[in-house]
């Protein structure tokens, strides 16, 4: 088995958490949708949605960029 170099190691373990980012910061828009009463009018209506929606939009533009950067290594 060969081993990774330094720069495989960071860009794969960054990739690994900005995914991991993602999927909690989804789960907490779920409960955060599912535990109110009334629909809202907009995205910002909690001002707690917007928040986790703008970290989830960065966390995966991170993953995507990563990913690229990960199939031309």
């Amino acid at each position: 088995m060969t081993r990774l170099h330094v720069n495989c190691k960071f860009m794969l373990k960054t990739w690994t958490k900005c995914f991991f980012v993602q999927f909690v910061l989804n789960i907490a828009l779920f409960a955060l949708n599912f535990s109110m009463d009334e629909f809202p009018k907009n995205k910002k209506d909690p001002p707690l949605r917007h928040t986790l929606y703008s970290f989830g939009l960065s966390a995966q533009q991170i993953a995507t960029i990563y990913e690229l950067c990960i199939a031309t290594e």
